[in-house]
């Protein structure tokens, strides 16, 4: 009798350390999405510059260190890397020159988590070997590259994530343009302005479907 009742007595805390850990799991969970929720209800509108003087910072840029310039380009690439990180279901990149590795490892990091990636670059800009070579590392991971070639340029400088925001301005993501040239980049996430770049990409995308992926 005493060993049953020893027996039901463990039954019972088992069940309701069981409960306890699904009751905190949830609790958790909604506490993340609420969290969440407020992040991409949040009005995004910023710009970022880089300049010759970003040139002073190409000193740490490999370190990946920023400095306290208030305008030091490792500190405004970190923040594109962030951008680029926070996707959780969609990254559309649309790049004259892409060759940064940072930026590259970004991409390759969120695919890696299950995004759906997509880029289109330049067929002309693509035979650079900078750009060659890291076009040819995302083909091996598995992204779909497409590219635009032709005697026009493809001059587009974009991202899309998630379809709900957009990087856009002059900057090539290289690290001549990141540190040394006069460039911008502005980061919002207004649909106003997101959506067109929305339908543009995807109206590239499927004039490009020319089995470069």
């Amino acid at each position: 009798m005493m060993k049953n009742m020893w027996i039901f007595g463990r039954s019972n805390k088992v069940v309701i350390v069981v409960f306890t850990g699904v009751l905190a799991t949830e609790l958790l969970w909604q506490l993340y999405k609420r969290t969440r929720s407020k992040i991409s209800s949040k009005s995004i509108n910023e710009v970022l510059f880089f300049s010759e003087e970003s040139s002073n910072c190409r000193m740490h840029a490999v370190s990946r260190t920023p400095c306290d310039r208030s305008n030091c380009s490792v500190t405004q690439l970190r923040k594109l890397c962030a951008y680029l990180e926070s996707a959780q279901q969609n990254l559309d990149v649309c790049m004259y020159l892409f060759s940064c590795e940072d930026l590259a490892a970004a991409i390759a990091k969120v695919f890696c988590r299950g995004v759906v990636v997509r880029i289109i670059v330049d067929g002309g800009m693509a035979e650079n070997s900078a750009c060659e070579r890291r076009i040819r590392d995302f083909r091996e991971r598995g992204i779909r590259v497409r590219m635009k070639k032709s005697e026009y340029l493809m001059h587009h400088k974009f991202a899309i994530i998630d379809r709900k925001l957009i990087l856009t301005g002059s900057t090539n993501w290289t690290m001549q343009a990141m540190h040394g040239n006069w460039d911008n980049v502005i980061v919002s996430n207004q649909l106003a302005l997101v959506k067109p770049f929305i339908a543009e990409f995807d109206r590239m995308w499927i004039l490009l479907t020319t089995g470069e992926d």
